[in-house]
């Protein structure tokens, strides 16, 4: 049977124990219900299958240094940036848009701050701006 000072030490173990991991959720820079992703390059990410993010064929095989974050729930919310020297308004499946949805609430370090174009592309349920070579897509 444990003794009183035992059961205080397994209590203030177990208090420190979760105060270190509210800390390291703390550090990921997302709310508790998104999901990030990198890819080098066009080719290391999925485009089929059933993983948690998979790329849509609209995206350029040029693309590179690909960020993706989702929301963790069955929301299609989501947002993506990569770089790319093709011309969305050369694919079939991006038509130009004046009024695009509004960008979802995911916290990522590598969205601009200062926000994004309200015009741009339509891309089956992206929507899509460009910024030079680098290009910025949400959905939800």
């Amino acid at each position: 049977m444990p003794t009183a000072s035992r059961a205080a030490a397994a209590a203030v173990s177990l208090v420190v124990a979760g105060s270190a991991l509210v800390g390291l959720t703390g550090c990921s820079g997302l709310l508790a219900t998104d999901r990030e992703y990198h890819f080098s390059r066009y080719g290391d990410a999925p485009k089929s299958g059933t993983r948690s993010f998979v790329l849509d064929d609209w995206v350029p095989r040029d693309a590179a240094s690909i960020d993706a974050a989702r929301t963790r729930d069955d929301t299609p919310e989501a947002l993506l940036r990569f770089t790319s020297e093709t011309d969305l308004a050369t694919s079939p499946a991006c038509t130009p848009s004046d009024s695009l949805a509004a960008v979802p609430t995911i916290a990522v370090s590598w969205w601009p701050s200062d926000g994004v174009a309200t015009s741009g592309y339509s891309c089956g349920d992206w929507s899509v701006v460009a910024d030079g070579s680098t290009v910025y897509a949400w959905r939800g």
